[in-house]
């Protein structure tokens, strides 16, 4: 099998691998409609509705104890908010390629300068073993760009893609992915990110909404007979998915539209260096199952008040495994009373407070001090930063905010 052309796909022969189908017609609607932004409160649904911090700190957690390098990017097409791992991280895109290959192909069949009923004429040099029954045809076989399109999506077969490829050509495949927002994009290596590939399938779910060519290439992905990575965990939805594998360096990947009931959205999953094919498929089933169930359970952030005044700090407290944690230099920003000061002699953060006409300081080792580093910010444990600032804490879960009082103030 030839690595070199990028569509080298291996499916390990003991795993069965469920298609699954189109729910119907109505959900076909409510991808159209929510995505474009008219459904009924898709524009009121607000970017700061749902906090991704504590998912993506949960799955840093995750993938960190996982054997290989992994690396995702995840976005929610309600809100347009993202998060990801290791997302602009180089990886092998093995037959994901053919998620913007194929795009890009239907784009000029909808523009009307390629035919889709064209038939391209199978010649040796596009043979390729791997994913795909066209290997078994003889050379001479014809197939219509429509048909090889299909054949390349929901049988990743790597005849068809070769045969598409030379048509239309590689340069103006990789000049398309650049202009979509690729940054990863090596003309002469098969190379991508998540972020990259999780651009690519967004613009496949905005297509399906402007072409039927579009919703044409949707059906392909959903229908793909490969779903045993991001759809296999997960419940009845439709999911429109392309796989990649390249064994020979551990890489397994997957990139995805869910159509969650309430929250759809884009996930691209990349490995590397993996123990292999067991190992890996499990971590992104667990990752995809975790990114489900938040979107149906999602943390919200937390109000924060001072003697009955709310904070607007600019960066919000945030629950994470039942601990609520407070940014340090947005609350001191927002506080006239409180100061902050990176100590650089003790190495330790300097908190100072007169709230209450009370002077109270407090030094901090990030290594000890409960403090929480993510992305670079100090956290702290809203319980660590009451008791150093001498203030009392309730917990008002209703409306889920915590409230600071001076000692005395009495509210």
């Amino acid at each position: 099998m030839r690595k070199g052309n990028g569509f080298a796909v291996f499916v390990r022969g003991d795993v069965v691998l469920l298609n699954r189908r189109v729910v119907g017609f109505l959900a076909a609607v409510f991808v159209i409609v929510s995505v474009v932004g008219l459904w009924p409160g898709a524009a009121s649904a607000g970017t700061g509705e749902i906090d991704y911090r504590p998912l993506r700190e949960d799955l840093r957690d995750y993938l960190s104890m996982q054997a290989g390098d992994y690396g995702f990017f995840f976005i929610d097409l309600r809100s347009g908010k993202s998060t990801g791992i290791n997302d602009r991280a180089v990886f092998y895109a093995a037959s994901t390629f053919k998620v913007p290959m194929t795009l890009y192909v239907y784009r000029r069949v909808a523009a009307g300068d390629l035919n889709h009923a064209m038939l391209l004429e199978m010649r040796p040099e596009h043979m390729e073993g791997g994913t795909g029954s066209l290997q078994f045809s003889p050379a001479g076989t014809q197939k219509s760009v429509a048909e090889l399109a299909r054949c390349a999506i929901v049988y990743s077969d790597n005849v068809a893609a070769n045969m598409l490829l030379e048509r239309v050509g590689r340069k103006a495949v990789k000049d398309y992915m650049t202009r979509l927002g690729g940054t990863v994009v090596k003309y002469e290596e098969n190379e991508t990110c998540p972020r990259d590939m999780a651009l690519y399938m967004r613009e496949v779910v905005r297509f399906a909404g402007d072409s039927p060519w579009g919703e044409k290439l949707l059906d392909h992905l959903r229908n793909t007979i490969y779903t045993d990575r991001i759809p296999h965990p997960l419940p009845d939805v439709p999911i429109a998915a392309k796989i990649g594998s390249w064994p020979l360096t551990g890489t397994y990947n997957d990139v995805a539209y869910v159509e969650h009931p309430k929250r759809p959205y884009i996930l691209a999953v990349f490995s590397r260096h993996t123990p292999g094919y067991g190992s890996a498929v499990r971590a992104i089933r667990e990752v995809s199952r975790r990114i489900f169930d938040y979107q149906t359970n999602p943390a919200r952030p937390v109000e924060i008040t001072l003697n009955g005044r709310i904070l607007s700090p600019a960066e919000k407290p945030f629950v994470s495994r039942g601990v609520t944690l407070v940014p340090l230099r947005a609350f001191a920003d927002a506080v006239p009373q409180v100061s902050l000061r990176w100590d650089e002699s003790g190495r330790r953060i300097t908190l100072s407070s007169t709230l209450g006409g009370v002077p109270a300081k407090a030094a901090i080792d990030p290594g000890e001090g409960g403090i929480v580093i993510i992305e670079g910010c100090s956290y702290l444990p809203v319980r660590h930063l009451s008791r150093l600032l001498n203030l009392d804490l309730v917990w008002d879960g209703k409306n889920r905010t915590v409230k600071l009082l001076s000692p005395g103030t009495g509210y």
